[in-house]
């Protein structure tokens, strides 16, 4: 018998990506934001580009500086410290897949960085602008997901409408404005307990 499928974001639910892009400005700029900056009430879309507007940063830096690392190399980057145990338990009843909007030319960086800190856990690894026009509800419908665990309030609602079961990760600055209809889990032992009490 076939196990159910949890699809599972990167940014910010595998990966503490946050806080690597705050150390990687800060140390473009000589400046010394801290994780509470980055933790402002405000929208998800330019919600960093709002964090350096309100600093004065917004003519300095913008994402597209970011994306040759990104693209080349992201062992700067640390995983969440609960996520592999966590995951290891439930792979144990579930099959595991990432389902990503990260830009499909991080793929190759992408996959060292899973294979390091998440080694054969995954038995996919999707990337939504690889697909055409697809939201990510969608692909995680058509690769047979009962589940997404994402911290992004638009790709957990697109799973929603499409029958999906939603977690919806961290304790986020873009958390501010989320539906009530969404089960919430700050970290990986809210996870765990979740599909714990699910038998």
């Amino acid at each position: 018998m076939d196990k159910p499928v949890i699809a599972v974001d990167i940014d910010d639910v595998l990966a503490d990506s946050t806080e690597a892009l705050r150390l990687e400005v800060n140390d473009r700029l000589k400046v010394e934001l801290t994780a509470e900056h980055y933790k402002i009430p405000g929208d998800y879309r330019r919600y960093y580009e709002s964090i350096w507007k309100r600093h004065g940063l917004e003519s300095r830096i913008n994402m597209k500086d970011l994306d040759p690392r990104m693209a080349e190399d992201q062992s700067h980057i640390e995983p969440n410290q609960q996520a592999e145990e966590v995951l290891r338990r439930l792979s144990e009843r579930y099959s595991l897949i990432v389902v990503t909007s990260r830009p499909a030319t991080w793929r190759k960086a992408t996959e060292r960085w899973l294979e390091r800190h998440f080694k054969d856990m995954f038995s996919q690894i999707l990337f939504i602008e690889e697909t055409e026009g697809e939201t990510k509800g969608r692909l995680c419908r058509e690769h047979d997901a009962d589940w997404l665990i994402d911290d992004n309030v638009e790709h957990a609602q697109s799973a929603v409408d499409e029958g999906l079961e939603v977690i919806l990760f961290g304790d986020y600055g873009w958390h501010h404005k989320v539906p009530a209809h969404f089960h919430r889990c700050k970290n990986w032992r809210q996870v765990l307990e979740y599909f714990n009490a699910r038998g």
